[in-house]
C-alpha cells in the first residue's frame, strides 16, 4: 500500500515539474499582460482593407472594407458588420506574453502549439503592407493560445480572445438579413411580385412619394399595407445558406418559381428573390434564391403566404381621400341638387336665394362620414358600359363633386375638379360605387350613405335662436286640453326651489338652442311626425326694448334618442321638422306647473 502510494505522489511531482518547466513561465500575471507589447501597436482598424480567412478545412472566406462598411468577396454576399469588426478589435488587441524560440518549437514539435495543422490563418491587408498569422491551439490551463506569423520561427503567446471570434466555416460571416438593399447603398422606386400569370407591382409617386399600386390596374396604395410589406421583408431572415453558384435548380424547387419578387429603380432590377419549394422535414421552410447574390437559402413559408395576398390588401381601404383644408366647393346631386361654396371667413354657404348658413358640426360629419366610407370589394376592375349600367352608375343616382380652388395661367381663381364620387345600386347592406378619376367599380358599406345629406336643408346652421336669460318673463307649455305656465315673479319662477332650479336650468339651455337635427321638411313631413294643429306648443315670452316678443315651438310624437319632433314660426323657409332636444323638452314637462 505504501509503495503504491509513493509511486503516484512521484508521478505528480514529476507532472507539476513538467509543466512549470514547459508551460507555468508562459502564464503572464495582471501586471504583465498590461505590459506586454501589442503586436499592431502602430494599426488602426480604418488602415485594414480586406481579412481573409482560411480555415483547416481548406475553405477560405473574406471581407473587404469600404468607406467604413464590410463586404464579403469570397462568397459575394453582404456581411456582418459586427462580427468582423469584433474579430478586427480583437486583432489589434493581441499582446504578446511570451515567446517560444525555435529550438524550444523544434524539441516539442509544432503538434504540441495546435499548428500541425493551425486552427486558421488569418490574412491581414494594408493599403501597402500584409501579413499572415497562423492561429495554434490553446495553452493548456490557461485562456491563451499560440500563434505564429508566417515567416517567423518561433511562437508566440497571446491571449484567446482572437480564437472564439473567428468564424467557423465560410457562412459565418453573412449577413442573416434577406434583404441588404439599405447597407448596399441601392435605392429601389418599386417592386414586383409575380406568381405565375399573376402580376402585381406597387411604385411610389415621384411627385408626392407615396406608394401606389401601378398593376394590375392604377390605384390608390395603402401606406400602413405597404409598410408593413416592406417592413416584414426587411426583418426577414435566412434560415441557412444552401448553396453558391450554378446549382440543380430543379432540386429545390426554382427551375419554374412558384413566385417571384423582385426590387427595381426604373427600369433596372436591383434584387430578386425567387421563392421554390419545401425544405425536406421542415415544412415551414422553404428554398429561396437570390438573384442578387446567386445563391441558394432557406426562408420562412410566411414569406410567401404574405406575397401571394390579392393585390385588393395593399389597396387604399378608403373610398375617398381628401385634403378637406383644400376644399372649396361642393356640389351635390341627390335627392335635390344644392351646392355648397366656402367663404373667404372659412364658413360654408348653402347656395340659395337667400343663401343659407352651414352648420360647422353638421358639415364635419358630412364630410367625415364621406372619409370614413372604406372599399369593401372590387365589383369590376375595368367595367364596361354594360357593367356601368347594370350596377347603376351610367347614370349615377347620386354623386358628390369636390372642387379646389386654384389660380389658372392668366392669374384668375378656377374651380379644379378634386374628385367625385358616385353611387349607384345597392344590395341589402351594400352599395356600388365609383370614383371620377379611377377606373374601377367599388363596393362599399350602405348604412353611412343615409347619414348624408341628400337635401340641402339637412345641413343648415342649427342655431334656432339666441337671448339672454334675463329676458324671459314668462314660459308656458300649450296643448288643447291644457296649459302648464310660469311667470317671473321677482327673481323666481316658483316658491319651490327645486322647481325654480329646474326652470332656470330649462332657460339657460335655451338661452342658445340648438336643434339635434333637421329631418324633413314640407306639410306632409310635419304632418308624419305627428305636427298638428292643436299639438302642444312652446312659448317663451321675452321682455326686449321694442317690446314683449314670444318664440314658439310646436311639437309632435317622440323622436328617437328621447328627443321630440317639432318645428318653429321662427324659422323663414318653408316649415322644416326638427329634433328637438329631449332633455329641454322633458324639463319643462315636469317642471312647468299647470296654469290655474
Amino acid at each position: 500500500m505504501q509503495r503504491k502510494l509513493t509511486w503516484i505522489l512521484s508521478t505528480l511531482a514529476l507532472a507539476l515539474f513538467a509543466f512549470i518547466y514547459f508551460f507555468e513561465r508562459k502564464i503572464p500575471g495582471s501586471a504583465e499582460r498590461l505590459a506586454a507589447p501589442k503586436l499592431f501597436a502602430q494599426l488602426s482598424p480604418g488602415e485594414i482593407r480586406a481579412l481573409e480567412i482560411t480555415f483547416q478545412s481548406g475553405g477560405t472566406v473574406r471581407a473587404e472594407q469600404t468607406n467604413g462598411a464590410w463586404f464579403l468577396t469570397r462568397p459575394v454576399y453582404p456581411a456582418q458588420q459586427s462580427a468582423i469588426e469584433t474579430l478586427v478589435t480583437n486583432i489589434l488587441n493581441l499582446r504578446r506574453f511570451d515567446r517560444i524560440p525555435q529550438h524550444k518549437v523544434v524539441l516539442e514539435g509544432q503538434k504540441a502549439f495546435g499548428l500541425d495543422p493551425a486552427r486558421a490563418a488569418i490574412l491581414i491587408e494594408t493599403e501597402t503592407n500584409s501579413v499572415r498569422l497562423e492561429v495554434g491551439g490553446p495553452a493548456p490551463l490557461t485562456n491563451n493560445i499560440y500563434m505564429r506569423l508566417e515567416g517567423a520561427p518561433e511562437v508566440l503567446l497571446t491571449q484567446a480572445d482572437l480564437l472564439y471570434s473567428l468564424p467557423r466555416s465560410t457562412n459565418d460571416w453573412r449577413s442573416e438579413d434577406l434583404l441588404h438593399l439599405s447597407e448596399l447603398g441601392l435605392s429601389f422606386d418599386h417592386l414586383e411580385v409575380r406568381s405565375g400569370p399573376r402580376l402585381f407591382q406597387i411604385g411610389k409617386n415621384p411627385t408626392n412619394k407615396l406608394w401606389q399600386i401601378t398593376k394590375p390596374i392604377p390605384a390608390r396604395g395603402d401606406q400602413v399595407s405597404i409598410a408593413m410589406l416592406l417592413e416584414r421583408f426587411g426583418n426577414a431572415r435566412v434560415g441557412s445558406f444552401v448553396a453558391d453558384g450554378p446549382v440543380d435548380l430543379e432540386r429545390y424547387g426554382l427551375q419554374t418559381p412558384p413566385v417571384e419578387l423582385t426590387f427595381a429603380n426604373g427600369t433596372n432590377d436591383v434584387f430578386t428573390i425567387q421563392f421554390g419549394g419545401t425544405v425536406t422535414n421542415q415544412t415551414n421552410q422553404l428554398y429561396a434564391r437570390l438573384l442578387g447574390h446567386s445563391n441558394i437559402v432557406t426562408v420562412s413559408r410566411d414569406l410567401l403566404e404574405y406575397l401571394n395576398q390579392p393585390y385588393k390588401t395593399f389597396h387604399d381601404p378608403h373610398l375617398l381621400t381628401l385634403d378637406t383644408n383644400a376644399i372649396d366647393r361642393i356640389n351635390v346631386d341627390s335627392l335635390e341638387k344644392y351646392s355648397l361654396q366656402r367663404q373667404p371667413n372659412g364658413r360654408w354657404l348653402i347656395e340659395a336665394e337667400p343663401p343659407v348658413q352651414v352648420d360647422p358640426g353638421f358639415f364635419r360629419e358630412f364630410v367625415g362620414t364621406i372619409l370614413s366610407l372604406r372599399i369593401l370589394d372590387i365589383a369590376k376592375e375595368v367595367p364596361t358600359d354594360a357593367d356601368l349600367q347594370a350596377l347603376g352608375l351610367k347614370v349615377p343616382r347620386i354623386s358628390f363633386e369636390f372642387y379646389q380652388t386654384l389660380t389658372n395661367s392668366t392669374g384668375s381663381p378656377t374651380n379644379s375638379l378634386m374628385a367625385e364620387l358616385a353611387f349607384g345600386n345597392n344590395l341589402p347592406d351594400r352599395v356600388y360605387a365609383r370614383r371620377s378619376d379611377e377606373t374601377p367599380i367599388y363596393v362599399t358599406e350602405l348604412a353611412p350613405l343615409f347619414e348624408l345629406p341628400h337635401q340641402a336643408f339637412r345641413l343648415r346652421d342649427r342655431t334656432l335662436w339666441n337671448y339672454a336669460t334675463n329676458q324671459v318673463v314668462r314660459l308656458s307649455l300649450i296643448s288643447s286640453n291644457q296649459t302648464n305656465s310660469a311667470t317671473l315673479s321677482g327673481a323666481s319662477w316658483s316658491s319651490d326651489p327645486i322647481i325654480n332650479a329646474a326652470l332656470q336650468e330649462a332657460i339657460f339651455r335655451m338661452s342658445h338652442l340648438q336643434v339635434v337635427r333637421w329631418t324633413a321638411k314640407g306639410e306632409d313631413a310635419k304632418q308624419q311626425a305627428g305636427i298638428v294643429p292643436g299639438s302642444q306648443m312652446l312659448e317663451i315670452e321675452l321682455k326686449t326694448p321694442a317690446g314683449p316678443k314670444v318664440l314658439r315651438v310646436r311639437f309632435g310624437k317622440a323622436a328617437l334618442r328621447h328627443n321630440v319632433y317639432a318645428t318653429s314660426p321662427e324659422i323663414p323657409d318653408e316649415p322644416l321638422v326638427f329634433e328637438f332636444p329631449g332633455e329641454i323638452y322633458h324639463l319643462l314637462l315636469e317642471n312647468l306647473p299647470r296654469a290655474k
